[in-house]
Parts: C-alpha cells; structure tokens; sequence
C-alpha cells in the first residue's frame, strides 16, 4: 500500500510540475490555445451555466445564442457533473485550470487501478498511468481546449477495469461500478465519446465472452453498466436525446460532414516522432485535420514495450488488448476505409458524428495496457531473447537516422520531401493552409528530421537499457525514466495558456449595459461571447443550434436548406428577417478593440400581438415567402389553424402586452386584446416551451405554436390574459425522476453489498 501511496503521490508532483504554475499561483492565465475551444466557448458557457446555478437557477434555455437554445439538454453545460462544481468555489480561470490538472491526475489514477487489477508489478502500473495521462491522444486536448473531451476520457480505464472483473468475477461490486463509470461519462458532458466508449467496451467484452465460462451473467453484468448508467444519469440523457432530435443532427449528419476528421494513414508516424507534422507551438501543424485528433504519441518506449508484450507476452494479450486496439485504429480510419458506409448506413448513431479519429483514444489506452504488460515480463522476468531486442532496436535507430538525413536534404530543394507535403495539402483536408511557402517546406523538414533523429536517439538508448536489463533485470526502471522524459518534453512543449482578459474585450461590457437587453447582436468572429456579458446574438458556436432556426437563417443568406449546418458564413442583409430576428448592431473585432455598427433602428420587440396570420404548412415554401415579400409586423405565419376568429378588415384592434418576470427558462406575459390575435414571442421555438393560465386569464389552455417557422406564438381570444411561458421539456421532468429513483436504489444496493461482504460478528 506505501508503493501505491507512493507512486500516487509521485504522479500528483508530476502534474504540479506540469500545471503548478496556473493553478498556485494568482492571475487569470487558463490552460489551452487562445483561438481554441475554452477561449471561444468554454469560457462563456462554463460563466453562464454555473453563474445561473450559484443563484439557484439550473439553466434549460440558454437565450443569449441562436436566438434561444437548449442549454442543459446540450450535454456540454455538464452542470450536473460533480467535479465542476469547482466553478462554484473558484474564480472562472482557477476552476477550468484545476479541474484540467484534477482530470489528467485522476485519468492516471484509474488506470493504474486497472492495471494494478491485472497484478502488474507497481511500476508497470505507473508506467502505464504517466504514459496515459500525458499520451497525444488525451493531453493534447488541453491544447485544444476541449473540457468535456477530458472529463469524459478519464472514466474510460474504470470502466475496462469494471469489465476485467465482470469477466471472472460475480461480484456485484463491478456492475455498480461499471455502471458509475458510464453516469460520470454521461454527465461530463461529450456524448460522442459516450458512444465511441460503448462501442470500444462491447467489443472488449465480445473479446473476453468468448473465453468466459458464464456468458450469459458476464453479458447481463456489461449491459447492467449502460442500463445502470443511463438510469443514474437519465436527467442528463434524456433532455439531451430530447434536443438532440430537433437539432442539425437530429436526423443525423452527411456522409460528407461525418467522414470530416478520420485519421490519417500517414499520421501513423506520430507513433514514434510526435512532431513529423509539427507540434502547434514551435511549427504550425500542417498536416490532416488538427494534431489533437491525429497524435497517436505514447513515447517510443511505450511502443518498444508494447512490441515486447506482443512479442513475448502469450496469446493472451494479443487476443485481448491487441484485436480490439486493431479494430478501434480500423474504426478510426473511418472515410480511408471501404467500410465507412456500411457503418454509416447501418450502424445505430454512428450517422450522429464526425470525427471517427476519436477512436484512438480507445485503441490507445489498450496499447497502453500493452506497455505496462511489456515493462512487467522484463522486471519479472529478464529481458528474452535479447539479441533479437538488441538487433531490432538498433536497427529502428539506423532507420530513423537515415530517414532524417534523408528528409533534411530532400527539404532544401524540391524533391519527395516537397512533393510528400503538396500531397497531404492536395487532399483537402488541411486546416489553415492553402498552399506551403518553400520556406515554411525547408523549416517542416528541418522539424521532421529533428525528430526523426530523437526517435533513433531514443531508439539507440533503449537498446542501451536493453543491454543493461539483460545484465540485471531490476534496470527496467531505466525504461520508466525514458519514457517519463519523452512524455514530460512533448507534453511540456505542447502547453499554451492565454489570459482571461484578452477573450473579453473592454468597452463591450458598458456598452450591453448602457444601450439595453431587447435587441440581439450579430458577433460572427465570437458568438458565445454573448453569454459574458448577459447579451443576445442571433448566432452561436455549438451543435445545440436548433434546426427551424437554423434553416431559417440559412435562408436569410440565401443558402441551400439541404446544405445548412452550425457553420454559416454571414454575407448578406435581409431586413425584414433581421428586424424579426432583433438583430439590431453587428461587432466585429480587430486588434485595437471592438467595433460596433448598426444595422436597423427599429427592430422587433421581443413580444408582439398579430392579428393577421397566414397559413402554410410545407417549409420551402414558408422559407421562401419569408425571404421574399414579407413582412413580420403585420402577419404572422403559422402551420395549424389556430382555432380563432380573423377579423378580414386589416383592423389591428387594440392589444397590449407587457413581461411582468423572467429568467432564463420562463417569463410571466400579460396582455389584453381586443380582438383575437397571435402573440409572437421573437424567441426560437423548440417543443419543449410550454403555456399555463394564470389566475385572471380569459382561456383555460393555452398552446407555444411555431410561428414564423422559427419563432414562437401562442393564439390569443379577445380579452385579458395573464400567462407563464416555461421551458421545461417532459424529457427533463421524467429524467428527473428516473434518476432519482435510480439513485436511491444504487445507493441501497452498495449499502446491501457492502453489508453482505462484512464478515460475521464474533
């Protein structure tokens, strides 16, 4: 127990060293690229949710994008995810960076708990747990700043872990555990990596079943995980499935847009030299798609040990961790591979996503469990056939330096190293190049050839080590220091910080607060920047984005519907829509600050009554009768007959409507009308909007319509009326009891096992 203590607390040192500067000391520098997802999202939506939360309010709506969204239905607010109730307690900057160095510790933690499940000796299992926290595959999400990413990736050794025990075990603790592990998942917030997970645990699963003597209690055990775990965490999923359906990606994406970001055959080389293709801090990565998604790095020790296990480790590992990790990297090829459509076509949800190269994560983590098995042969029992190792070994760093003599020449001149490079630009997938200047292709060459010559460097002393291990093998802690220095450069030279202060411009602030809150803004380069300054934009950065509006936006730039994604360039003015849309000033930003202009003076207020409406029920031509002669202050459009007398004199009658309360979910609306009418609210609808009489009112029922195609309308009868309209989708509501009741019966269910194992009294 001293050694695990031990080791535990040498991977918390390790994580200070790597993080301690941000986290001890005061400021508001934040881990991650300044142009990344923390700075352009995170920041905004972690300020807005848990803002709302300290003051008791959990967030549904979400009404400063997109004209209005869901927002704890969107699985990134992760409100309910018990490690970011950090933002509770800490400053805005203190919490994202703690909770990054919390996540990368427990990741370590909770693979070495499985691999110390295995009885691996106590330095695989640290071994194994550095090369997991600080692999390319997991850290170089800071980079990138993918918070939900990294919360949810850590859960995935407990659950593998979960179903080792499950394989030879009928204790009840693993199911229960299994099943914590996926709720976690589920909370933190990326449910593609929830997806992708089950898929890498089924197949593990599959693997290990067809060696199990009780199949059918090992079966019911795995799918007790994902049945527990979407029970526990059924007020997350549930409104998340809701939304989901009235999304973009509701009825799922492209085959276009879901081939987006399968990895890279060629960047199987970042195996070895994690900068082949640069390393976004010293050189501009200029490879396939991004390097968070494309870096298989695990140090070059890692792969040596992983090849020893394969090697010498029986068939065990090689059918268990070796055929699984092989069907993930397939998997993760994605679009490269003749099976992509079937999957696509066939496969329940794989139509959801993109990025299929998220799948390495899963295979990695099996490698790395390969690791660990390779370093514990050796210090059980000596290194085998070492002059095949010595052989091997040596001649992978004369590879490796005559492939950096190699490509540092061929980069000085145009020959295959150019050549190599205008082919990864011609194909298309390129982020942020459009063509290579020979300067940059003679400076990536230069970068390659570098880390060509560490690889064989690297190759050269593990061969060295190899010699010393064949001596006496307790030298394999040698192994553990090498890979800990390649892993610590590489990740170290991977970080980048930005301030707070420089993604929240001056001058913003004063303005939102002296110009008012009933109009909308259009900030195309930082949209989420709205939810800082309690603003509105009719735009957003999140897949939330709900598909009416979408494609009634698409429209208003003359976009094809078909082609509509969370993606639109802004190009053109269309009044009307935009006075309905309350987008009344436009911000764009340079480097000497904000600029703000305006585009209408006269927008629409955010409640309006109607008395005119017009009935048409097919989409294009609702869409096409709003982008062409239409005017939103004299009618409205809607979809279903109202049920309501129209006056055919044009006489707009007299009518009143005022907001008595609101927050974020919910505002109290009173009107009087003298005449029937419609009142649109200038807010995105989604079926989740609901309509309750107040004391006082002339109807008994009311109804949220769409209105506009993309907006909200409730029909009105003469008189008064006083009305509560709430966001509160019944996903939520029965989410909410499901996991409650779950929750109570998860709890007594440890307590019953916790009981049951006490050994008897004396």
């Amino acid at each position: 127990m001293k050694v695990i203590v031990t080791e535990l607390v040498a991977m918390a040192l390790l994580i200070l060293g790597m993080f301690g500067d941000v986290i001890l000391l005061p400021g508001d520098i934040i881990l991650s690229n300044a142009n990344a997802d923390v700075a352009s999202q995170f920041v905004h939506w972690r300020s807005f949710g848990f803002g709302e939360l300290a003051k008791g309010n959990l967030a549904l709506w979400n009404p400063h994008i997109f004209s209005g969204a869901p927002y704890f239905a969107g699985f990134q607010s992760a409100l309910l995810y018990p490690p970011n109730w950090l933002y509770l307690i800490l400053p805005l900057a203190r919490s994202i960076n703690v909770g990054i160095a919390l996540h990368v510790f427990l990741g370590g933690a909770f693979f070495y708990a499985w691999a110390y499940s295995r009885k691996l000796h106590h330095l695989a299992c640290f071994l194994g747990a550095v090369i997991f926290m600080l692999c390319g595959p997991h850290f170089s999400h800071i980079y990138s700043g993918h918070l939900p990413n990294l919360c949810t990736l850590v859960w995935v050794p407990i659950l593998f872990l979960c179903v080792d025990k499950m394989h030879v075990s009928k204790d009840l603790r693993w199911p229960l555990l299994g099943a914590f592990a996926v709720a976690m998942q589920i909370l933190a917030g990326h449910v593609q990596y929830v997806y992708y997970t089950a898929i890498a645990g089924s197949l593990y699963a599959s693997v290990l079943l067809l060696r199990t003597p009780g199949r059918v209690r090992f079966a019911a055990s795995f799918l007790f995980c994902y049945v527990g775990g979407a029970m526990l965490a059924a007020v997350q999923l549930l409104p998340g499935l809701g939304a989901s359906s009235e999304s973009l990606r509701g009825s799922g994406v492209s085959i276009d847009f879901a081939s987006m970001f399968s990895f890279a055959p060629e960047n199987f080389i970042t195996w070895f030299v994690p900068g082949f293709f640069g390393d976004m801090t010293s050189l501009s990565y200029w490879g396939r798609c991004y390097l968070w998604e494309m870096s298989l790095f695990i140090s070059v020790t890692g792969i040596a040990l992983a090849a020893y296990a394969i090697a010498f480790g029986g068939k065990r590992p090689r059918f268990e961790l070796l055929l699984p990790a092989g069907l993930l990297m397939l998997l993760a090829l994605g679009s490269h591979t003749p099976w992509f459509p079937l999957l696509y076509e066939y496969l329940p949800g794989f139509d959801k996503f993109r990025g299929t190269s998220k799948f390495t994560l899963q295979a990695t983590i099996f490698l790395i469990m390969l690791s660990s098995i390779g370093l514990d042969l050796i210090l059980k029992e000596g290194l085998r056939r070492y002059k095949a190792v010595r052989l091997v070994m040596s001649g992978t760093a004369l590879a490796g330096l005559i492939l950096a003599i190699g490509v540092y020449f061929s980069a000085s001149s145009e020959g295959l190293w150019t050549g190599f490079m205008q082919g990864v630009l011609g194909t298309g997938e390129v982020q942020g190049f459009e063509q290579y200047s020979m300067r940059f292709m003679e400076a990536a060459g230069s970068f390659a050839s570098q880390g060509l010559a560490v690889f064989a460097l690297t190759s050269l002393l593990i061969c060295g080590i190899a010699a010393a291990v064949h001596r006496r093998k307790h030298f394999g802690y040698l192994l553990v220091i090498l890979a800990l220095v390649e892993l610590t450069v590489v990740a170290r030279g991977s970080r980048d910080t930005f301030r707070l202060s420089a993604v929240l411009p001056e001058g913003l602030s004063s303005f939102f607060r002296t110009h008012g809150a009933d109009f909308r803004v259009l900030m195309p380069d930082r949209h989420n920047l709205s939810m800082s300054y309690s603003a509105l934009d009719i735009w957003g950065y999140d897949p939330s984005v709900l598909r009416r509006y979408a494609e009634l936006v698409a429209s208003s730039q003359g976009l094809p519907v078909k082609e509509v994604a969370q993606y639109i360039s802004f190009r053109q003015y269309n009044k009307p829509l935009f006075d309905l849309l309350r987008c009344k000033y436009g911000i764009t930003f340079k480097k000497d600050g904000a600029n703000v202009f305006e585009f209408s003076t006269q927008v629409m207020p955010r409640l309006s009554i109607i008395h005119k409406w017009l009935l048409l029920e097919d989409r294009d031509r609702i869409l096409k009768f709003m982008t062409n002669s239409f005017n939103p202050r004299e009618t409205v459009i809607l979809e279903k007959d109202p049920q309501l007398p129209q006056d055919g004199s044009n006489s707009r009658g007299q009518a009143g409507v005022s907001i008595l309360d609101s927050s974020t979910d919910h505002l109290t609306v009173e009107a009087e009308l003298s005449q029937p009418g419609v009142l649109l609210l200038t807010d995105a609808y989604s079926e989740g909007w609901r309509a309750k009489p107040l004391k006082g009112s002339a109807q008994t029922f009311y109804q949220v319509v769409p209105a506009d195609y993309a907006f909200m309308g409730v029909p009105l009868q003469a008189g008064k009326h006083k009305i509560r309209i709430e966001y509160l989708p019944a996903e939520f509501v029965v989410g909410k009891w499901i996991s409650i009741v779950s929750l109570s019966l998860y709890i007594a269910a440890i307590f019953c096992v916790r009981f049951r194992r006490r050994p008897p009294q004396v």
